[in-house]
């Protein structure tokens, strides 16, 4: 069972749980310089809300990526090791 050292509070996820690799690799300057890249180019100005970085969207996918290795299918095929590294190699995705 994977230990989770905190939690990140996504608009659209709610409460997305990470463990202390994830969060090492949060910490990181590359995937931090992700906060300053917008996802939408430019739509903030025609839609308000659309105002979602890089940074969110990458933890949204590491959470999407969690959730399909739960799925009863893959969860028999996939050791606890390697879902750590398909959510990680999910977070890195626009590195």
């Amino acid at each position: 069972m994977r230990k989770y050292w905190g939690e990140i509070k996504d608009p659209v996820h709610g409460y997305v749980y990470i463990t202390e690799a994830e969060k090492k690799v949060i910490d990181s300057f590359p995937l931090q310089r992700l906060h300053r890249l917008r996802q939408l180019a430019g739509s903030e100005y025609v839609y308000p809300g659309a105002n979602h970085t890089r940074f969110e969207h990458s933890v949204g996918v590491m959470h999407l990526a969690g959730l399909l290795a739960q799925n009863p299918h893959l969860s028999q095929l996939l050791s606890e090791d390697e879902v750590q590294k398909v959510r990680i190699a999910a977070l890195l995705h626009d590195v």
